[in-house]
């Protein structure tokens, strides 16, 4: 997993996939979009609420405050989320709030969380190439 931060603003970005962050259930911010898709699919933005728009490569997620750890878990989410998409590149926002530089630590602990998974004892499951049927 690759991170890079930039002082480019979002628009200018090229990413595969753009994760955006409904804040309070705040819908009506200038980087929510897609309103009436939203409203169509019932999204109200709340804590964990996660939706993905395939077609315009957008995903959204609640949470309920800037606060560090509904950040973090709002973007562990999302991830979460996208992890079986095949998205090289995504981008994401800094939500600031009251300390950005605690957010932005927030967001990276958030991507990793979304992202790891345990599967150490995990066996590749085998595949049934030669069968028998039965005869009757």
């Amino acid at each position: 997993m690759k991170f890079e931060t930039t002082l480019q603003n979002l628009k200018d970005i090229e990413a595969d996939c753009e994760i955006i962050i409904a804040v309070a259930k705040n819908l009506n911010h200038k980087w929510i979009k897609d309103q009436d898709d939203l409203k169509n699919l019932d999204f109200k933005g709340e804590s964990e609420e996660v939706i993905h728009l395939s077609h315009t490569q957008r995903v959204y997620v609640g949470s309920d405050s800037f606060c560090s750890d509904d950040i973090r878990l709002a973007t562990a989410t999302a991830i979460k989320s996208i992890k079986k998409a095949k998205y090289k590149s995504v981008k994401i926002g800094i939500y600031s709030g009251e300390n950005p530089a605690q957010n932005i630590k927030a967001m990276a602990e958030g991507i990793m969380l979304g992202s790891y998974s345990f599967d150490r004892y995990k066996t590749e499951k085998q595949k049934f190439k030669n069968r028998r049927r039965l005869k009757r």
